[in-house]
């Protein structure tokens, strides 16, 4: 939502996109982050909205001195058998 907001998707099917804004991340999951290092960079024609996205992006990203697991890609395998989860067939 935070994307949508800045412009880079829309609410509703009438909304138009902004094809220039996004977020670049500079950083994965379990990367290490130095003191002044950017994580991410906001692009957006919206300059009102830029205030908003980072109070967005600053509660849902965390930084901690515990090295993350990287998340799972792939949970699933749903094929004409059904819906296995991945890595158990």
């Amino acid at each position: 939502m935070t994307a949508v907001d800045i412009g880079a998707g829309r609410k509703k099917k009438e909304d138009v996109i902004d094809h220039s804004a996004g977020f670049v991340f500079h950083k994965k999951v379990g990367d290490s982050v130095k003191k002044g290092e950017p994580v991410l960079t906001i692009h957006t024609n919206n300059e009102s909205s830029v205030n908003g996205a980072m109070d967005r992006l600053k509660r849902v990203i965390s930084i901690s001195g515990n090295r993350s697991p990287a998340p799972k890609m792939i949970l699933y395998l749903v094929d004409k058998n059904g819906i296995k989860e991945w890595g158990k067939w």
